[in-house]
Parts: C-alpha cells; structure tokens; sequence
C-alpha cells in the first residue's frame, strides 16, 4: 500500500471537459487556483487520493514507443518544466475531450 501522508498539492487547475461526440463544450481555465488554506489542502488531498484503496496499478503505453503517448509526455511536461503547467494542463484536457466522442462518456470537471 503507498503512504500519501507526505503528499501535498502545490498548483491545481480545474477544466471542464464536455463530450465532442454530443457537442459538449471544453472549457478552458487561465489560471490555477489561488494558494490554498491548510485545511483546504488537507480536504483536497483527501478527495483525490481517498479512492486509491487497493493497490491497482496503471501505466501509460505505447505499442512502439512510450514517447509516443500524448497523455504520458503532457503530464511528463507538467513534472519537467512547472512553469508550463496551465499549458500541459490545457493540452490533456484537450486530448481527453478529442478523445471522449463515445455517447455513454460524460463530461464533467477535470482536475490537473
């Protein structure tokens, strides 16, 4: 089982990523959400990583080079080089809305 007790959220941005396929929109923040409060942090922290209750794992792929994978190299872009991280943030969440056209896919709030 990993220990969170360490983990801390020091930037997060909130996009709404609808579905293309039922002409739901993508919307875009341009900014990352204010510094956060102690407690909001403690309570944010909590809700993302309170679902990680087994030890199931998943991994980006790529059938001939992992460098291939959009998802794998935009967040790859958001470790590396934190100063882009509203841009890698805006490139995932339109790499999910390109790829969410599926009528059962419902859009929603998206946090990076």
């Amino acid at each position: 089982m990993h220990d969170f007790s360490a983990a801390t959220i020091k930037k997060a941005v909130i996009h709404v990523v609808g579905n293309k396929g039922l002409d739901e929109p993508l919307r875009l923040s341009e900014n990352h959400l204010r510094t956060l409060l102690v407690e909001e942090e403690e309570s944010l922290r909590h809700f993302f990583l309170k679902p990680f209750k087994t030890e199931e794992y998943n991994q980006f792929h790529h059938h001939t080079n992992l460098e291939l994978n959009e998802a794998f190299n935009y967040i790859h872009e958001l470790f590396l080089t934190p100063i882009n991280f509203i841009e890698a943030s805006k490139k995932l969440a339109t790499h999910l809305f390109e790829s969410s056209i599926h009528q059962r896919i419902k859009g929603g709030e998206f946090y990076v």
